[in-house]
């Protein structure tokens, strides 16, 4: 295993939505292990040997299993705790956990919110911390990740199409970031746009 890997484990039931989540964190969150846990019991003996930077609970196990997991959460003090919902769930309960993801959330939401839990981007394996962007840059990056294209940006800022293209080169070697996705999850976690801006 790459020591430099963090490693966030997901448990609960459903292969799908350990599939889902799975999915979604590798595409947005590079640069993470991944371990899926059935239930409480397999997660305990499955993490003696490994130091999860977040654990994502189902809440189908998780109000059965609270008394586990408070136990486990003292051993993994270090350790983000995130409760998976998708049916009714106590506020006692969600307020046990760091993070709250909702199955309605669509999967920038669900990254951004993991990313979140964990401390932002500082937290992040060392080939995902990235250097500071120009402020020509970060005006690209706005742009490009709420949908505009290169010809668009380029005639809003009033540089040309190539200009832009090379922006957007160093933006990919600055953060170390290459898909539009994950450039998305960058400028939410450091606040260069808002959720709200995406939905427009």
């Amino acid at each position: 295993m790459d020591s430099n890997k963090q490693i966030i484990a997901i448990v609960g039931p459903s292969q799908l939505i350990q599939y889902g989540l799975t999915d979604i964190i590798r595409e947005h969150l590079p640069g993470f292990h991944i371990y899926n846990f059935k239930d409480i019991q397999m997660f305990e003996n499955g993490t003696r040997h490994l130091k999860p930077a977040a654990v994502i609970i189902d809440a189908s196990i998780a109000d059965s299993g609270i008394k586990a997991i408070n136990s486990l959460k003292k051993e993994n003090a270090n350790c983000s705790w995130i409760l998976l919902q998708y049916q009714y769930v106590s506020a006692s309960l969600i307020s046990q956990f760091d993070e709250l993801i909702t199955i309605e959330q669509n999967p920038v939401e669900i990254a951004s919110l993991i990313n979140k839990s964990m401390g932002k981007m500082k937290d992040l394996p060392n080939e995902v911390k990235t250097d500071n962007l120009s402020e020509r840059e970060t005006d690209v990056l706005k742009l490009l990740v709420t949908g505009f294209s290169a010809k668009e940006i380029a005639d809003r800022l009033n540089i040309s199409v190539n200009t832009v293209i090379s922006h957007r080169k160093n933006i990919s070697i600055k953060t170390g970031i290459k898909s539009l996705a994950g450039l998305t999850i960058y400028a939410v976690a450091n606040k260069i746009i808002t959720m709200d801006s995406l939905q427009k």
